[in-house]
C-alpha cells in the first residue's frame, strides 16, 4: 500500500478535487452569462412593434415573467458559485497544509479523522438513547396478569381468572353472547364448560391462553400443556390482531362503552354538567394509564357495597388541567398506539413559550399552512401524557416534535425543551441539529433568536459543523444584535418613563 501510494503524484487527490471544483465553477459562470445574453435578446425583442395593443400587453407580461425567472436562476447560480468557491478555499487550505507531508503522515491523519467520525456516531447514539417503554401489547399483558379493575370472573376447571368483558368481547367474538347475558355486578361469573379429555385439566395453561387473548402473543412455558392450548384456540378463535381489535372496540361496535371521560369546566364536583363527555372502556384506561387505573380502583372499592353498580363509570377531569380538545386524540392513542394530531380540536394554546420562530412561520400561518400549530399541540399533549403517566405517549410526542425540527422552529424547540417542564431528550436532539446545521443557521434570522446557553452549547461541542471563521462571524453578528436589542429596550423604557413623568406633571398642573 505504501509503495503504491509513493508512485502516485503528490497531492493527486486534492489536485483532482480542485480541478473538478474549478470546472464546475467555470460551467456555472458560463451558464449565467448565456442566460444573461438570452435575457438581453428578450428585452430587445420587446421593442418589436405589434399592431394590436392586447398582444403587446401579453408579450410584455411574458417577457416580465421570463426575466424574473432568469433573475431567480441567476441568483441560484451565484449562490452555487459562492458555495463552490468556499469548498475550493477549504481544499486549497488542506493542500497548503499537506504540502510536503509524506504518505505515512497523510495516512495517520486519515485514520484520525476516521476515529473522530466513529466517536461522533457514538456521541449521536448516546444523545438519542432513552428508556424503553411498554407498548399496547405489553400493557394489556400486564393487565391480564394483575387482573386489576376486572368486571368478570372466568371459571375454568375450578380455577378463577379475573378478566375484562370489553377485551374478551373484542378479541373473542364467540364469548360475546355469554357476556351480554351476565349481570352488571363486577364479580359476575362466567363458567367455561368444555368437553375436555380427563388428561387435559391444567388450569395454569388457561392463564397462558388468557394472556394470548389480551396481547396476541405470549411466551409459552415448558410446563404448559400444548394440547390444551391447541384445543382452546379451536374453541375460542381470536378474531384479529390486538391493535385492530382494540380499534374496533373504540368504535363501540363489539361491546358497549362502560366508562365516560367527562371534561368539566369547573372543579366543584362530579355532579356538575360536563363541557365534553367521551365514552370509552375502563379496561383500556386501566391498562394504559396508572393514573386512570388508580381512579377506577378507588371507584370500585367505593362501590363494593352496592348490589347493582351504576354504569357507565364517570371519570371527571378538570379542563383547566386537562383540556378537553385533546380527549379524542388521547383516546385514539390509548386504543391504537397511534398519535393523530389532526384529532385535536382547535383552541387556545397557553404554554407560555415563543410561538413564532421567524417571519416565515407568520407567513405560513397567514397562508393557511399549519406549521407551528401542530408543534404546540404536541407540546401540550406531552405534558398531559406525563400527568397521566403514559410514557409511550410522551415518547410519541417527542418523536413528533423532532420530526418537525427545522431551522425556523429550532429556537422555539430549544426554548421549550430547555425548561423544567420541557423534554431533555428533545433538547439533546435540538442541540444536535444546531451543531449539524450551524453553517446554515449562522446566515439565517434564527441565529438572533438563539439563547446564550444554546449558543454556548454549540460552541463547546467538538462536532459543530462550521469553520472557526464562520463561528467567529456568527458570534459577532449575534452579539451585535443583542446589543441593539438592549439599546431598543432601554430606549423604550426611557420613553415610557418620560411619558409617565409628563402625565404626572399635567395632572399636577390641572
Amino acid at each position: 500500500m505504501g509503495a503504491t501510494a509513493s508512485r502516485a503524484p503528490p497531492n493527486s487527490t486534492e489536485h483532482d478535487v480542485l480541478e473538478s471544483l474549478g470546472r464546475r465553477t467555470y460551467i456555472g459562470t458560463m451558464g449565467a452569462g448565456e442566460f444573461s445574453q438570452e435575457g438581453r435578446q428578450l428585452s430587445l425583442g420587446s421593442k418589436t412593434p405589434v399592431a394590436q395593443g392586447g398582444n403587446r400587453k401579453r408579450r410584455a407580461t411574458a417577457l416580465t415573467v421570463a426575466a424574473s425567472g432568469l433573475a431567480a436562476l441567476r441568483r441560484r447560480l451565484t449562490r452555487r458559485r459562492r458555495s463552490l468557491s468556499r469548498k475550493s478555499g477549504q481544499g486549497r487550505a488542506f493542500r497548503e497544509i499537506l504540502l510536503g507531508w509524506d504518505v505515512h503522515s497523510v495516512h495517520a491523519l486519515l485514520e484520525e479523522y476516521r476515529a473522530i467520525a466513529a466517536l461522533k456516531q457514538l456521541y449521536i447514539q448516546v444523545a438519542r438513547a432513552r428508556p424503553s417503554t411498554c407498548d399496547l401489547a405489553a400493557d394489556f399483558k400486564e393487565l391480564a396478569s394483575s387482573g386489576s379493575c376486572s368486571d368478570v370472573v372466568l371459571i375454568f376447571c375450578g380455577a378463577r381468572f379475573p378478566a375484562h368483558r370489553a377485551i374478551l368481547a373484542a378479541r373473542c367474538p364467540r364469548l360475546q353472547p355469554q357476556l351480554s347475558t351476565l349481570s352488571l355486578d363486577h364479580n359476575a361469573e362466567l363458567r367455561l364448560d368444555l368437553q375436555l379429555p380427563d388428561s387435559i385439566t391444567d388450569s395454569a395453561s388457561f392463564a397462558v391462553f388468557l394472556q394470548h387473548i389480551y396481547c396476541g402473543s405470549v411466551e409459552v412455558a415448558v410446563s404448559a400443556d400444548t394440547n390444551l392450548l391447541r384445543h382452546l384456540s379451536k374453541e375460542f378463535p381470536i378474531s384479529s390482531l390486538p391493535d385492530t381489535g382494540y380499534q374496533v372496540l373504540l368504535s363501540g361496535a363489539c361491546y358497549p362503552y362502560d366508562s365516560v371521560l367527562a371534561f368539566s369546566a369547573s372543579s366543584e364536583g362530579a355532579d356538575m354538567p360536563a363541557a365534553l363527555e367521551l365514552p370509552c372502556h375502563g379496561a383500556v384506561l386501566a391498562a394504559r394509564s396508572p393514573f386512570f387505573r388508580a381512579a377506577l380502583e378507588r371507584m370500585l372499592r367505593a362501590a363494593q357495597g352496592v348490589k347493582v353498580p351504576t354504569l357507565p363509570t364517570r371519570i371527571v377531569l378538570d379542563q383547566t388541567v386537562l383540556p378537553g380538545r385533546y380527549g379524542r386524540s388521547l383516546l385514539h392513542f390509548l386504543y391504537t398506539d397511534c398519535l393523530e394530531l389532526h384529532l385535536v380540536e382547535a383552541g387556545p394554546v397557553g404554554l407560555g413559550f415563543d410561538r413564532l420562530g421567524s417571519l416565515r412561520e407568520v407567513q405560513a400561518m397567514v397562508s393557511g399552512v399549519s406549521t407551528c400549530h401542530n408543534m404546540e399541540q404536541a407540546m401540550e399533549l406531552c405534558h398531559i401524557a406525563r400527568l397521566l403517566e403514559i410514557d409511550i405517549l410522551v415518547q410519541a410526542c417527542e418523536d413528533e416534535l423532532v420530526a418537525m425540527l427545522s431551522i425556523e422552529r429550532l429556537p422555539s424547540l430549544l426554548a421549550w425543551s430547555g425548561r423544567g417542564h420541557g423534554s431533555e431528550w428533545v433538547h439533546r436532539q435540538a442541540l444536535l441539529f444546531l451543531c449539524e446545521e450551524f453553517s446554515s443557521i449562522a446566515t439565517s434570522p434564527a441565529l438572533f433568536q438563539l439563547s446564550q446557553d444554546a449558543l454556548l452549547e454549540a460552541l463547546g461541542s467538538e462536532y459543530t459543523q462550521a469553520s472557526e471563521a464562520d463561528i467567529l462571524k456568527a458570534v459577532v453578528r449575534w452579539g451585535e444584535h443583542q446589543l441593539l436589542k438592549r439599546m431598543d429596550e432601554r430606549e423604550t423604557k426611557c420613553i415610557e418613563w418620560h411619558s409617565t413623568q409628563y402625565g404626572t406633571q399635567e395632572c399636577k398642573a390641572s
